[in-house]
C-alpha cells in the first residue's frame, strides 16, 4: 500500500485526495506520476520504496503486467517489452530523484524520519506504520491508497489489498 502524507501533497501544490481519487476509480499511474513530478519538482521525495524484490514486482503488478516468471520458475520479465519498458521508467525515476529508495538514506535521517517530517509524498510500507504516524500526534495528516491497480494494462493483478481501518471504512 501506499501510505501518502497530506501536507506533504499540499506543499506539493496537490490538491486532489489519492484515496478519493481510489473510491471513484480515477486512481492511475498517470495521476500517481502527476503527484510526484509536483513533489519532486517542490523539492520532496515523491514515493520511498524499500530496495528488494516486492519493490519491483508491485510496480510491475501495478502496470497490470505479469509475473516476471512463466510456469517452469523461469524469469521471463527480460522477454516482454511492456515488462522492460515498466521497469525502464520504474528505474528513471529512482535515477532523477523523484523515486528515493529508503535503504540508501543516512541513519537519522531515514525514511520514518522523512516521512514524519513531512519531506516524503508518498511511502511504500504496511499497516505498521500506524504506529510511526501515530506517533507524530499529526494522525489526520497521513492516509493509504492501494498500490493496485493504478493502470490495468492487460487485467488487474491478482494479489490480496491491504487490510487496516482505514481501508475498512472504505469498503
Amino acid at each position: 500500500m501506499f501510505w501518502y502524507d497530506k501536507q506533504a501533497l499540499a506543499a506539493a501544490g496537490i490538491t486532489e485526495d489519492p484515496a478519493t481519487l481510489a473510491e471513484n476509480g480515477e486512481w492511475t499511474t498517470d495521476k500517481f506520476l502527476e503527484m510526484n513530478a509536483k513533489l519532486h519538482d517542490a523539492g520532496l521525495a515523491g514515493t520511498m520504496y524499500w530496495n528488494y524484490w516486492a519493490t519491483h514486482w508491485s510496480w510491475l503488478s501495478s502496470q497490470g503486467l505479469d509475473a516476471p516468471y512463466d510456469d517452469s520458475g523461469a524469469f521471463v520479465a527480460n522477454e516482454d517489452a511492456d515488462t522492460v519498458e515498466a521497469m525502464q521508467q520504474f528505474g528513471d525515476l529512482f535515477q532523477d530523484g523523484t523515486f528515493v529508495v529508503a535503504d540508501t538514506l543516512p541513519d537519522g535521517a531515514g525514511a520514518d524520519s522523512m516521512f514524519v517530517t513531512h519531506k516524503a509524498g508518498f511511502f511504500v510500507q504496511g499497516r505498521y506504520t500506524i504506529g510511526t504516524v501515530s506517533a507524530t500526534g499529526e494522525q489526520d495528516s497521513y492516509d493509504i491508497v492501494p498500490c493496485r491497480p493504478l493502470t490495468a494494462r492487460r487485467h488487474p493483478p491478482a494479489w490480496p489489498r491491504a487490510s487496516s481501518p482505514s481501508t475498512a471504512r472504505r469498503r
